[in-house]
This record gives structure tokens, sequence and C-alpha cells, in this order.
């Protein structure tokens, strides 16, 4: 089970019809994702806006995997390795000059199927 931060869906989540969604999926990520995968629920993050100042938004899940590997971040930075994307069996392909074009698939992926 993927360690989940928070560990239980905040109050303001839990009570609002029009997030039922993100609770499913905390649900699903906390049961699915394995034990190398820590869950960042809520994040809130800042950019620089397009006419200046900051702007601001919130992610709702940032995946990060025991390598340090981050998924779901709208500014991750480039890296060299597997691609990242959720909890999939749909293979990505990889970014590394030494391999380019393998395939792997996420690595936090614990092969059980979607239900």
């Amino acid at each position: 089970m993927a360690r989940m931060l928070p560990d239980r869906i905040p109050k303001d989540v839990d009570d609002d019809p029009r997030r039922s969604a993100e609770r499913r999926v905390y649900d699903r990520l906390a049961a699915t994702l394995d034990d190398r995968c820590t869950v960042f629920g809520w994040v809130p993050w800042l950019r620089e806006g397009e006419r200046g100042g900051l702007t601001g938004g919130e992610a709702d899940f940032l995946i990060t995997h025991h390598r340090g590997q981050v998924s779901g971040s709208p500014a991750a930075p480039k890296h060299e390795g597997p691609a990242l994307a959720g909890p999939s069996s749909v293979p990505m392909r990889t970014t590394s000059a030494s391999r380019p074009g393998r395939r792997s698939r996420h690595p936090c992926r614990t092969g059980r199927p979607a239900r």
C-alpha cells in the first residue's frame, strides 16, 4: 500500500459532493500502489504568470517513487530514465539517450488488474 500524505482525506474534500472523484482516486491510489510510492494529496503550486506576478493552483495528487521520481507535478523537471505516468498497465517510453525507445512500466505498478 502506498504511503498517503495526508493519511486521511481532508474534511473539506470529504464533505464536498463535487469532489467525489478525488475521494475515489485517493482510495484507489492507496489500495493499488505499492509501498515504494508516496502520494501527496492536494498540493498547492505557484508559477510565474503570463503577465508577470504569480498564479497558483493545486495538484490533486503528486506521486513519488522511492527512487525520487515524480509524477503529476505541473512543472516536473526533465530527467533521464523511465517516463512517468499514473498507475497504468500502458507501457511508457523512456527518455534515456542510452536506451531510446525502450518500453518500461511505471515503477509503482503493482501488476494488479484494474477493477
